[in-house]
């Protein structure tokens, strides 16, 4: 089998299926390439995620094969030009483009595990609505390392009509609520941040992506493209109870670019040992601050509004930069119920995105 491409497309299409795994397992450390009527469709597959596109070649015949790590990463070197030609024999094949050509092995395309994608449509979700959610909360999802996987990954959850994305690392928590959705009611999953990331790419490309939901797995499509990911099998902890009311007691509105680079500033003295910085409000002045074990001291004021009584509290460095940052808006408000209660942070006029942050006591 011979085949014809543009370079660009075969290494955009690669870049979608590059879904590889880093046990060593040959079948899993290529991509898969099923090539029927001038249409080649690759896929890659890690054990858990899936990920599948097409593009059209010009193909002598109809055929299969699995290229190994080593040919995709030969193709992806490339120039970024020009005419890639595949000419497969048995156990190996000839890539050429321009002048430049490599010989390289085959693994064998038996050994390739049958992925399970849905053979129907699912529901229908607006992409640009679902990927600004994902972005404003996977910040706050827990490392993939982390002691409870349940936590590496965002939860999907359909509440009276409402698609709800929550991430939380038990530090912080972030929720981004979309309205009318057309999943039903009590829907609920939890998508690893792997998967999470992938599908933040894929939704860049589309306006419209595809969701089927299984017990075990959910199927996201776009175009040509198609996510498929296990779920997370433990249930994701109840967040509910931990959300503030969003009136409260005491409020300030600040401008996110001024908390910002205060905030940039008190990192390089806050202390190692807890990352705290300690937010002041003083006859109507709000300031932020913090100190290092040796004596090294900051405090900045900010302009900003206050609204009735806010108490002192104090937050970890790190998880208050990173909320205001996920809610990528010019001001945002922080709500003060309790210097020992959840601290809660959302844009005007927005209770649709929430950022809650965990106080620290110093």
């Amino acid at each position: 089998m011979e085949l014809t491409a543009p370079l660009d497309s075969v290494k955009a299409a690669l870049e979608v299926a590059r879904f590889t795994s880093t046990s060593g397992a040959s079948a899993l450390s290529g991509v898969h390439l099923t090539v029927s009527k001038n249409t080649a469709v690759f896929t890659g597959y890690n054990g858990e995620q899936s990920a599948r596109t097409s593009i059209t070649v010009k193909a002598s015949a109809d055929g299969e094969l699995l290229l190994s790590r080593p040919a995709v990463e030969y193709i992806n070197a490339l120039p970024a030009t020009g005419q890639l030609q595949m000419k497969v024999a048995t156990d190996s094949v000839k890539i050429s483009c321009g002048t430049l050509n490599a010989t390289m092995r085959l693994e064998s395309a038996a050994n390739f595990p049958k992925v399970p994608f849905p053979a129907s449509a699912g529901v229908s979700l607006p992409a640009a609505a679902l990927r600004n959610g994902l972005r404003e909360v996977r910040a706050a999802a827990a490392a993939p390392t982390s002691s409870r996987p349940v936590l590496a990954g965002v939860l999907f959850e359909v509440v009276d009509g409402e698609l709800r994305l929550v991430a939380t690392d038990s530090f912080r928590l972030a929720l981004s609520a979309l309205e009318k959705s057309p999943l039903p009611n009590g829907t609920r999953f939890t998508l690893p941040i792997k998967a999470v990331a992938e599908l933040e790419r894929a939704l860049a490309r589309s306006d419209k992506v595809s969701v089927t939901v299984s017990d075990i797995n959910v199927c996201f499509e776009t175009g040509t493209l198609k996510l498929s990911s296990h779920l997370i099998a433990d249930k994701f902890p109840t967040y509910g109870p931990i959300i503030p009311a969003v009136e409260a007691p005491g409020m300030v509105t600040v401008t996110a670019d001024a908390l910002l680079e205060a905030v940039k500033r008190l990192k390089i003295v806050a202390s190692n040992e807890n990352r705290s910085v300690r937010v002041s409000c003083t006859d109507g002045v709000v300031s932020v601050s913090t100190q290092s074990p040796v004596g090294d001291k900051v405090i900045e004021p900010l302009d900003a509004k206050v609204s009735g009584t806010v108490p002192d509290f104090a937050v970890h460095v790190d998880n208050l930069a990173s909320a205001v940052q996920s809610l990528g808006s010019e001001t945002v408000i922080v709500s003060v119920h309790d210097p020992l209660k959840p601290i809660l942070i959302t844009r005007p006029a927005d209770t649709k995105s929430k950022q809650i942050v965990m106080p620290i006591r110093v």
